[in-house]
């Protein structure tokens, strides 16, 4: 069995994803793990995750308003035509 991997690569990923391409039972993953810990620059992978979520959060979506004065007012009753009052909850912008 052949399995690649890079030196900045997770071992518990890996062992995870070797485990599952093979159909092997979860009892191989710790003889796994012990095989490739030594093999792994623990550093190495620690700089690839920050990185990584560095990337993410760089693309994460950013929320900007689109107004610059206003706001929103927040009331409990309409009233209706004949002039009784309905109770309901709805939010006014402006």
């Amino acid at each position: 069995m052949l399995w690649n991997w890079v030196c900045t690569d997770d071992p518990d990923e890996v062992a995870n994803a070797f485990c599952t391409a093979y159909g092997l039972p979860p009892d191989y993953r710790s003889q796994i793990l012990e095989h490739i810990r030594p093999k792994v620059d623990m550093n190495l992978v620690s700089q690839r995750k920050a990185a990584e979520r560095a990337a993410k959060a760089a693309k994460a979506f950013k929320q900007i308003p689109s107004w610059t004065i206003g706001g929103f007012q927040m009331f409990s009753g309409n009233i209706k035509a004949d002039g009784t009052m309905q109770r309901a909850c709805a939010w006014e912008w402006f």
